[in-house]
């Protein structure tokens, strides 16, 4: 019996015709193929059965290429997310809700992007035969939150930098008068003892004096960081010459005897305009940290080139290395992987080259080294000055 309703004098069917169901069905796969969204059917063996247009766009790979093929062996997924996305297909044969993934996913000419990956348990007549696996390209979306906390990053930073600056130069100059005193007082009392009767008997005496100095030292380079911390300013810059502010640097942090040290400086460089002072502060302040890093002696190299309109100055030492969880760090104020020290030198570092316009690089391997890369432009007038 055809179904159907009358209006006036005219039935009209309800009942719709084998060709009108067909139409109907190539309409609803015309709106899946074209979705914005990518779509792949696979089998309970991981094969793919169907892929939708947005998807072979996205992935790069045609149909052909992947229609009959396991989905997770094509090298889309890295082998941790094969791994991940076999546990959700699992936990979606045994009834859990689905989760949705973000994921980093590998195009067929190579580069990975992001997507959000979703899983539905596809049934025929009641009994699982599949999945339907939801796709969207969220790359763009990704570069987007990076960039949103890296700049919440370099915020966070700046008001640090500023907040420590001005604690850095009142705490600086409190301490240091103190610590003039106590520094005149033992050496004024070492040369007592030293010609004294119990600078005789008691040796150990001279020893601890000697020790008290040493510390005085280190904390006086802590002050002296503190204040250039925040002194750090506006590069009062002239002609200078690179090999002369190396050669001045060396002359201020002395090279071991157990160390090796290689000078690599082309010849004929231009002139650059710098505050040959900063500078000097910069080198003096990488030559230490390497010799620091060689207790046991080593190997360091310092090179000069021109290279792309900047000048660059290199660093290296075969010292212990820096950790790689450090890397991201280690131009942070107050952060230090040294027993003594505040973790001001390098972040003082970085603050001078970025007032040149310049740019300071590390490369690390623990156990066998680091290499600083300082580069300065060439052929500007750097502040404005």
């Amino acid at each position: 019996m055809v179904k159907g309703r009358t209006v006036g004098n005219l039935f009209i069917s309800t009942t719709p015709t084998v060709e009108e169901l067909k139409r109907s069905v190539e309409r609803l796969q015309v709106v899946i193929d074209e979705a914005p969204i990518g779509i792949v059917n696979i089998d309970l063996r991981g094969k793919i059965t169907y892929v939708n247009k947005r998807f072979e766009e996205v992935s790069g790979y045609s149909r052909e290429e992947m229609l009959g093929k396991n989905g997770l062996k094509l090298g889309m997924f890295s082998s941790e997310t094969v791994k991940l996305l076999g546990k959700r297909m699992k936990d979606r044969l045994m009834g859990r809700p689905p989760l949705l993934l973000e994921m980093q996913f590998k195009c067929k000419d190579g580069h990975w992007i992001w997507v959000a990956l979703e899983g539905k348990l596809r049934r025929e007549q009641g009994i699982p035969v599949g999945f339907q696996i939801i796709s969207a390209d969220i790359t763009e979306r990704k570069r987007m939150e990076r960039e949103i906390q890296e700049k919440n990053g370099q915020l966070i930073r700046s008001e640090r930098l500023a907040a420590i600056g001005q604690l850095a130069g009142g705490v600086g100059h409190e301490l240091r008068n103190p610590l003039s005193a106590i520094k005149n007082a033992v050496y004024y009392i070492k040369g007592k003892v030293a010609s004294s009767e119990v600078g005789r008997r008691e040796p150990r005496v001279m020893e601890f004096l000697g020790i008290v100095e040493d510390e005085i030292n280190a904390s006086n380079k802590i002050i002296t960081d503190l204040l250039g911390f925040s002194r750090v300013g506006k590069p009062s810059v002239s002609p200078a010459r690179i090999e002369k502010i190396i050669e001045d640097a060396l002359s201020h942090a002395p090279i071991p005897e157990n160390i090796e040290l290689t000078k690599k400086l082309d010849a004929g460089l231009p002139e650059i305009n710098v505050d040959p002072d900063q500078i000097k502060e910069v080198v003096v302040n990488i030559i230490t940290n390497a010799v620091e890093a060689m207790p046991e002696g080593g190997r360091l190299l310092i090179a000069t080139r021109e290279k792309d309109k900047f000048l660059e100055v290199e660093v290296s030492d075969t010292g212990c290395g820096i950790p790689q969880e450090s890397m991201d760090k280690i131009f942070d104020p107050l952060f230090t992987t040294k027993a003594k020290g505040i973790g001001l030198g390098l972040p003082v570092c970085k603050a001078i080259i970025d007032r040149h316009e310049g740019g300071i690089a590390v490369e690390s391997k623990v156990g066998e080294g680091t290499t600083f890369n300082i580069k300065l432009p060439l052929g500007r007038n750097v502040g404005g000055n």
